[in-house]
């Protein structure tokens, strides 16, 4: 069998900040492009590992669009088959589920949603093998698991595949940052063949072959979007994971950079500089030394052209 691997799509109907192009169209024609490569290279499923949307409540438009864009290109056969990430689920809550963009997808057997701690998981056979595919929603603890034996009782050859959306990474993603290492997450779970997981943005792909005839991978493929200043240097892409050739290969999104600005990033450090300024203002550690508060505001103000919207919160804020 073939599967088109991918995470962290993170379908939405806002414009992300350090996005300046028109993204709603962008990140349907990357979509679009995903469900090209799944029909090209002859995919059987699609598994997405969470975060297919950005938020768990999706507005009519948002999956009205989703829905056409989809069946145009692939039909309406649930070959998406998915794990809701924390983006996908409503508070974070497995109850609310139902009340999700994810779960209207559902009902409408648009996608299949696995569950292993509800016992919903993927079997697939054929002549020659036997795959099965376990997945973890945001925030399920995963417990060791031993399967003994990679052939049925067909002599048909076992794939297990463990789809989930935890945060695994290569490397930091910021300083002090306290995450599981994705070689330590890949030899700690060796009962799997191929863990495909989501919520980091950035890519990641290991493969072990020291084992003859026993192929093992892990594939985080990124974000589909960049959407953030820092992903300037990120390749948007997907993995085709063939478990009869045992190959897991890379195919790189066309180049839709789209114009990342970072402008918002330099706002955001004017206000704190601000916001530092009038705290030292109104707060002098020296209390013998008699500050003039509103005038020094006014002063601020006038030389940095604050707006009124703003003036007007600070002043109700020192009532």
């Amino acid at each position: 069998m073939k599967f088109l691997l991918a995470a962290d799509i993170h379908i939405r109907d806002t414009t992300p900040r350090a996005r300046k192009d028109d993204y709603w169209l962008s990140q349907w024609e990357s979509w679009s492009e995903i469900l090209d490569i799944f029909t090209q290279r002859e995919c059987d499923f699609i598994l997405v590992a969470g975060d297919l949307g950005d938020k768990a409540e999706w507005s009519d438009w948002l999956i009205n669009t989703f829905l056409r864009v989809t069946e145009d290109k692939i039909g309406k056969k649930r070959d998406i088959i998915v794990v809701p990430g924390q983006h996908d689920l409503l508070h974070h809550q497995r109850s609310e589920f139902h009340k999700t963009g994810l779960g209207l997808l559902k009902q409408l057997k648009m996608i299949s949603v696995l569950d292993e701690q509800n016992k919903f998981n993927a079997q697939y056979r054929s002549s020659k093998e036997s795959v099965y595919i376990h997945g973890y929603w945001y925030g399920d603890k995963l417990p060791k698991r031993e399967f003994k034996t990679r052939k049925d009782d067909a002599n048909r050859k076992i794939t297990r595949i463990l789809l989930l959306h935890k945060m695994i990474i290569k490397e930091p993603l910021w300083p002090g940052q306290i995450a599981t290492k994705h070689i330590d997450f890949f030899e700690k779970h060796p009962e799997f063949d191929l863990i495909v997981s989501g919520d980091n943005h950035q890519s990641i792909k290991l493969i072990d072959g020291r084992m003859k005839g026993h192929y093992r991978a892990l594939y985080n493929s990124g974000s589909m979007m960049r959407m953030r200043a820092d992903q300037v240097d990120h390749k948007p892409q997907v993995g085709i994971y063939d478990t009869l050739e045992n190959t897991l290969k890379t195919v790189y999104l066309k180049e839709n950079i789209g114009e990342i600005s970072r402008e918002h990033l330099v706002a955001d450090t004017k206000r704190k500089e601000m916001a530092a300024s009038i705290a030292e203002a109104r707060f002098q550690p020296d209390s013998s030394i008699k500050i003039r508060p509103k005038a020094a505001f006014e002063s601020y103000f006038k030389e940095n052209k604050v707006k009124k919207s703003v003036k007007n919160i600070i002043w109700r804020s020192m009532e």
